[in-house]
């Protein structure tokens, strides 16, 4: 059989497709009569899709807020937390615990720490000296809202009974030896939400606020001194306590026309509300509506005239890119699952991008693992921990980094021969992965190093971690009917006990490793603090 005669059993094997200037040509002549319900229809869905995009997407940024808000609770309460175990306090030396709180309360977002017994009587606060006479309180004010752990809570906006400014608190109960309890609490002024609400650079049109559990504003984006400690608006209240998240058309406390959003916490029962005005809103719907009609009758003149032309051009240029789609496997281009096609040309494109999409994918994942062991290597070492270092910055997280160098591991290649040598590596990257958790990242940096990023954890438990992770490693290896020992020397660096950059940090857990490796075996050194 000949080259003419094999072309055409392929061709004949192939299912027939209609070619892309037919089916323009097709689908320009169906168009024309339904084409102005068509029109409408689109016009209509788009404007009732744009706001609900628009809706969707402020709901997710006052969620965002909320978040923040959230964190600096969580934040305040983990204080609180670390407070509460003083013995002082457990043991009634309150003065004591007067000095403590003091130096607790200026690394907090709280103004003042306060004590209270069960009857309501304060029994101490950092805002005066101690020993000042201090006032009854309302227990059940400071305590409205049990968090889900049932040892914590928020309070909403109250009078605070020292200085008598708006405020709110954030609190846990203590149980004391004797039985008794009292509360501990932090206050915090409603001007520390400020800061919160400048980060989110909203236009200038636009209002946010943050409003307690009983519809009273927290702080708010413009005019807080006027509002701050006064209700929301009788609708928004209203919607409050019905949906925790919803939008509407709604008049802000100036009388100003926006679409209002809002999200309620179940957690703190406070919520967050945004409003954007509703003449900004309907102007950019309307331009883009404007542009959608101008579009679908200039579609309409241009497709009748060009789709001949044009359809000729597309099915040329589809069969031209076949060739280079093949060759897709050298640049970097993520290609996902492919769809259906319906003719010959779109076809033949579909078979090259396949093929390109699976070498690109093994490409991609060869350059960012080591193909002995398939732990990370040292490129995507460093892309994992810049990603977490600016985590940490954000969230103010610890993050750590093991630098770790076997020692005796050429002996063994010297004495069994580089593939059990590879083996060993093998077993030192499986035990690496056993001993750390999942969301710590192991990698092979090359010969007989290996690197570990660890989140959340600082330098005590970082070398906690290193010294387990020596222990594993100096458990024997079997080797062809034979056992052989390794031990491991270690360096640790933390952020931002060590340093505060990806460069600096892993160059100061290398340097680490080196000293640990020069008082022997099986050690562990730490890095000095950061400059």
């Amino acid at each position: 059989m000949d080259t003419n005669d094999v072309h055409l059993a392929t061709e004949n094997s192939r299912p027939r497709h209609i070619g892309v200037r037919a089916s323009l040509a097709v689908l320009v002549v169906g168009c024309i009569l339904p084409i102005s319900a068509v029109a409408a229809f689109l016009i209509f869905d788009y404007y009732q899709r744009e706001q609900q995009r628009l809706v969707a997407d402020a709901i997710s940024r006052v969620r965002a807020i909320g978040s923040a808000v959230e964190r600096d609770f969580v934040s305040i309460e983990a204080a609180l937390f670390a407070l509460a175990t003083s013995e002082r306090l457990s043991h009634g030396d309150f003065q004591g615990f007067h000095t403590r709180a003091l130096e607790a309360v200026r690394t907090m977002k709280a103004d003042s720490i306060t004590v209270i017994d069960p009857r309501g009587q304060l029994l101490l606060s950092t805002r005066i000296p101690f020993g000042s006479p201090l006032p009854q309180v309302d227990v059940k004010a400071w305590r409205s809202r049990l968090r889900n752990d049932g040892r914590s809570y928020v309070s909403n906006m109250m009078h605070g009974p020292v200085l008598g400014k708006p405020m709110f608190a954030v609190g846990t109960t203590v149980s004391r030896p004797d039985g008794s309890t009292v509360m501990l609490n932090a206050t915090v002024a409603p001007s520390q939400m400020d800061d919160l609400l400048r980060e989110q650079k909203f236009p200038d049109s636009w209002r946010v606020a943050i409003i307690d559990g009983t519809g009273t504003i927290v702080a708010r984006s413009h005019d807080a001194e006027r509002y701050v400690g006064f209700k929301t608006t009788p609708d928004l209240m209203k919607r409050l306590f019905v949906n925790p998240e919803d939008g509407f058309r709604g008049v802000t406390l100036e009388g100003i026309d926006m679409t209002i959003v809002y999200s309620r916490s179940a957690s703190t029962g406070w919520s967050i509300a945004l409003g954007m005005p509703v003449d900004e809103v309907n102007s950019g719907l309307r331009k883009s509506i404007a542009w959608l009609v101008i579009a679908v009758l200039i579609a309409l003149a241009i497709g009748l005239l060009s789709a001949w032309y044009i359809g000729g051009r597309i099915a040329h240029s589809i069969t031209a890119l076949a060739g280079p789609a093949r060759r897709l496997g050298a640049g970097r281009i993520g290609i996902g699952d492919l769809p259906q096609v319906y003719f010959k040309e779109a076809s033949e494109l579909a078979d090259a991008l396949v093929e390109a999409s699976v070498v690109l994918d093994n490409a991609r994942h060869d350059a960012h693992h080591d193909p002995l062991t398939r732990l990370a290597n040292r490129v995507l070492l460093n892309l994992v921990i810049d990603r977490q270092l600016a985590l940490c910055r954000r969230q103010q997280r610890e993050l750590s980094v093991m630098f770790i160098d076997l020692d005796g591991f050429k002996v063994i290649n010297d004495t069994y021969g580089h593939a059990l040598g590879d083996q060993v590596l093998k077993d030192v990257a499986s035990r690496i992965v056993a001993s750390i958790r999942a969301a710590d990242t192991a990698a092979r940096l090359g010969g007989d190093e290996f690197a570990v990023c660890m989140l959340d954890t600082g330098i005590v438990g970082a070398e906690h971690a290193a010294q387990k992770l020596i222990d594993v490693l100096s458990r024997p290896f079997a080797l062809s009917g034979s056992e052989a020992s390794i031990s491991a020397s270690v360096g640790v660096a933390a952020f931002p006990a060590s340093a505060n950059d990806v460069d600096t940090l892993l160059k100061r857990a290398d340097a680490a490793m080196y000293r640990a490796k020069s008082l022997g075996k099986g050690q562990v050194c730490v890095a000095g603090k950061a400059d």
